[in-house]
């Protein structure tokens, strides 16, 4: 999925529970991960958004975390 798609479809309220965001543009990938921060509530940001660079932290680490969701968390879209 590229920018555009991810765009398009965060607008169109279709939300993965899980994205990774990877690519050599920092300036996309930057934009990638302010839209994806963006359909999370401030006070929830927290506990449901977490971000790693795989140079710095161990794959195994960053899974371990997505393997531990956070307890009585929901939320939805503001756009609905």
């Amino acid at each position: 999925m590229n920018i555009n798609q991810l765009t398009k479809a965060l607008r169109a309220g279709t939300i993965a529970p899980v994205y990774v965001v990877q690519g050599q543009e920092r300036a996309l990938v930057q934009a990638a991960q302010e839209q994806l921060r963006q359909i999370i509530p401030e006070d929830m940001q927290s506990m449901n958004f977490a971000q790693y660079d795989l140079h710095e932290v161990s794959l195994g680490n960053a899974l371990n975390e997505l393997a531990e969701p956070p307890f009585l968390v929901t939320f939805a879209s503001h756009d609905k």
